[in-house]
């Protein structure tokens, strides 16, 4: 069995936590995005297998794919959370550019008082409700792109950059080389190449292998799939190449990764 996957019944929903309590659920996984705003307390989560600790008043954002658990909220805790489909997320650029970025974000801007207008308003006043979530997406979202700005110039290079980075994430499992890529972006394998080392400063190569590995992670901690099978849905139908390749990557050999994070 694959991890579950989490759907919402509508666009957008907003949710007030207040008294927590430490509790455990079972990894899942969301086909939208989930956005933190804790203001005060401690929560302790982790996503993608990485540990993320949130302190006092901190945002974070949850994509769609990565798979997350709460291991302990404080019972100090006072947080909004908001639960999006992409399609009312207007900044997703900037949150695929930090796919990888397990960390809160400490915030100062005002967005308590925009989470609590956007919980209490009128389910009716549709447009008011739309324009602050907008509202209050947009300050998270320049939240992280002040921890690291996207390029100002727009150029070509950022923008096939982006679209790889894109692509990989769809494809991973039945796209592994440069060539591949190449051909859905209508370029050379060597341009490809050149662009992706030269705007990331890691090769084409690692993004693929990042990708592999974490949903290899993901599977091998929150499925009770056996090594082989994680191998043949990742698109390797030889389990000792791909043990050799996750092993390389992360460190340890995958029965280890799984033992140690499935206790």
């Amino acid at each position: 069995m694959g991890i579950p996957i989490i759907s919402i019944e509508e666009d957008f929903q907003v949710y007030r936590l207040e008294n927590g309590v430490a509790q455990k659920p079972p990894h899942r996984r969301n086909d939208h995005f989930l956005f933190i705003f804790q203001e005060s307390g401690r929560s302790v989560l982790h996503v993608d297998g990485v540990e993320v600790i949130l302190s006092g008043k901190m945002v974070m954002c949850i994509s769609p794919g990565q798979v997350h658990e709460t291991i302990d909220v404080s019972k100090d805790v006072k947080a909004w959370i908001i639960t999006a489909g992409a399609n009312r997320v207007r900044h997703t650029a900037i949150f695929e550019r930090f796919y990888y970025y397990y960390s809160g974000l400490a915030m100062e801007a005002p967005l308590g008082e925009c989470f609590a207008l956007l919980y209490k308003i009128s389910p009716a006043l549709s447009e008011v409700k739309i324009s602050l979530l907008d509202a209050c997406i947009g300050m998270i979202a320049d939240a992280y792109n002040k921890t690291c700005p996207a390029p100002v110039n727009g150029s070509r290079r950022s923008e096939i950059t982006t679209a790889f980075k894109r692509l990989v994430l769809q494809h991973f499992r039945e796209f592994k080389s440069a060539a591949d890529y190449a051909e859905l972006l209508h370029i050379t394998p060597s341009y490809l190449n050149e662009v992706v080392k030269d705007c990331t400063g890691s090769p084409l190569s690692f993004w693929v292998q990042q990708a592999v590995v974490t949903e290899a992670k993901r599977l091998l901690a929150g499925t009770d799939l056996s090594i082989k099978e994680i191998a043949f849905s990742l698109g390797y139908d030889d389990q000792g190449y791909f043990t050799r390749y996750f092993t390389n990557a992360a460190g340890e050999a995958p029965l280890a990764y799984k033992t140690r994070n499935r206790k």
